[in-house]
């Protein structure tokens, strides 16, 4: 046998079994795949519980616009502006006394 062929050789006997690497990590890769499956399904029930909340906060905040125009009414401000807007002020020279 020559030099290079017994190189050949012994680099091609040392060369790692990839396949049986593969077979020792499948609970490993079994594992993970679990894993991810859990996380992209806690993944999914975040953005429901995300839109759920944004819809709840939008209706709760329109309820609030409500109230608080409600709660308006009564000021004197308010009044005021209703008033003006009930009776406008005459023009000028429309009066009795010129």
């Amino acid at each position: 046998m020559t030099y290079l062929g017994s190189s050949q050789n012994e680099v091609l006997n040392t060369k790692p079994d990839y396949q049986k690497i593969l077979q020792n990590q499948s609970k490993v890769f079994d594992c993970m795949e679990l894993v991810v499956d859990e996380l992209q399904g806690s993944v999914k029930q975040l953005q429901a519980f995300m839109d759920e909340s944004t819809k709840c906060f939008q209706k709760v905040s329109v309820q609030l616009g409500k109230r608080s125009m409600q709660q308006l009414d009564p000021s004197p401000a308010r009044k005021l502006l209703k008033l003006q807007l009930q009776n406008p002020p005459a023009t000028r020279g429309s009066g009795s006394c010129q």
